[in-house]
């Protein structure tokens, strides 16, 4: 009877006799592991995508900050610098990751800013602080609606391979129509001052 040093020395030769035949088959040595950006061009890997895209917003937000300071503008928020910035965090995303997932993760964001936006203003319910009432109504939706354009503009120049055009960005949030149904809060609701 085998003893059990003998059934893990046989095990052991069986693994790596597994393993010449697998790097046989492969044509030389085991392939490495994917890399982060090879995993986020898979459709199924959503974390690799998250980390890839959030490592290109941060490094364009980080490189549109260091180019509005070069010109003596104190931050990058609804100018030129915005509008690239979201631009290129799409094109690089779209590239990277896919402009589904892309496109998703820029309307999530924007849904978010809206959300904090409501709550900031009191929309949102009984809990939302006093000190946080202080944003103009619809401000940060017509910003939204600019910077969702700007995205968008970002994944169409990835699709068609071309560079971002800057005379197709928006710089400045919009003012919206007059029509009570298109602003939110609509004028009138009371402790919000009117647009």
């Amino acid at each position: 009877m085998a003893g059990p040093t003998d059934i893990l020395g046989r095990l052991r030769e069986a693994a790596q006799q597994a393993i010449v035949r697998n790097e046989a088959a492969l044509g030389g040595a085991a392939a490495p592991p994917p890399t982060l950006e090879e995993r986020a061009k898979r459709w199924w890997d959503v974390p690799a995508k998250y980390k890839v895209a959030s490592g290109i917003a941060e490094d364009e937000r980080r490189r549109s900050i260091e180019a509005a300071h070069a010109v003596g503008l104190p931050d990058a928020h609804n100018n030129t610098f915005d509008a690239m910035r979201h631009a290129r965090w799409s094109q690089r995303s779209a590239e990277a990751v896919g402009p589904i997932f892309t496109t998703a993760a820029g309307l999530a964001h924007e849904a978010d800013n809206l959300r904090d936006s409501f709550r900031r203003q009191g929309v949102a319910g009984p809990y939302a602080r006093e000190r946080d009432k202080g944003l103009t109504p619809g401000k940060t939706y017509d910003e939204s609606r600019m910077d969702m354009h700007n995205n968008l503009e970002g994944i169409r120049a990835a699709l068609e391979g071309r560079p971002i055009d800057p005379a197709r960005l928006r710089t400045f949030p919009e003012t919206p129509p007059a029509s009570a149904l298109y602003r939110y809060p609509p004028t009138g609701v009371e402790g919000l001052p009117p647009r």
